[in-house]
């Protein structure tokens, strides 16, 4: 009982995500560039001012993730949730909804890459993983 008071399924503890309203904050209000740009710029400001997390035991949960495909939908389902937060942010913003989800999407599916890549490897940071995915999606950070 007193797990399910904190997780709603037993998923829940490979998908806790507690990063989206810092990373919808730092999206909003960027008018340079881009949505891609945009988009790349605000994650990197706000994995900058979130604290480390563990690494070993986020490898540890992505690698469950990446080698078992009934939780790749729970992986997917999160990152769209993702998606949808930084969508509405860059509509509010006065972006085109269609252009919005097209690049806000292509940006977390160079994420949910570079997560994968990195937990299914034995050496790397993971902040340094999604720089480099980041990099691939939306070009070196010119801020």
């Amino acid at each position: 009982m007193t797990f399910f008071r904190h997780f709603g399924t037993k998923q829940g503890v490979l998908f806790d995500d507690p990063y989206d309203p810092a990373i919808v904050h730092a999206i909003a209000g960027r008018r340079d560039g881009r949505l891609v740009q945009r988009i790349t710029a605000g994650m990197r400001q706000a994995w900058a001012e979130l604290p480390e997390p563990a690494e070993a035991q986020v490898r540890r949960r992505i690698a469950i993730v990446a080698t078992t495909p009934e939780l790749r939908a729970g992986m997917s389902a999160n990152m769209e949730r993702t998606v949808a937060a930084v969508v509405q942010q860059l509509v509010a913003d006065g972006s085109n909804a269609f252009e919005a989800r097209v690049a806000a999407g292509a940006v977390m599916a160079g994420v949910a890459a570079g997560l994968l890549e990195w937990a299914t490897s034995s050496d790397g940071r993971l902040h340094e993983s999604l720089v480099a995915a980041l990099e691939i999606v939306g070009g070196a950070n010119d801020e």
